[in-house]
């Protein structure tokens, strides 16, 4: 996996945002070949955001794609509860307080 190159052809050019871009701006069509190669800012979401990143880096000289990042990134795929994917509950917060505190 090389971050940025959303495409999976093996670098990282111009179609790469345009392949994210069709693939965020197009409810139909949600199928990616790594969908941490198109999370290129490495924020734990796909996003608009991704694809700036990548203009950027290919046009404006801003920094290269971020390196996978060693820990485990979470990016929300449709119809899956990553709640309990992940093992985590919702916090309940005590009657009267926020969570800690009466």
């Amino acid at each position: 996996m090389r971050r940025g190159d959303c495409n999976s052809n093996g670098t990282v050019d111009i179609a790469d945002p345009l392949f994210l871009g069709a693939r965020l701006f197009d409810p139909a069509v949600n199928d990616f070949p790594c969908r941490e190669a198109c999370e290129v800012n490495d924020d734990g979401q796909i996003n608009i955001a991704d694809m700036i990143t990548s203009f950027t880096y290919l046009f404006a000289g801003g920094p290269p794609p971020r390196r996978h990042s060693p820990i485990a990134v979470r990016i929300p795929t449709p119809g899956v509860d990553s709640a309990a994917i992940w093992g985590r509950t919702a916090r309940k917060t005590p009657r009267g307080g926020s969570p800690g505190h009466p």
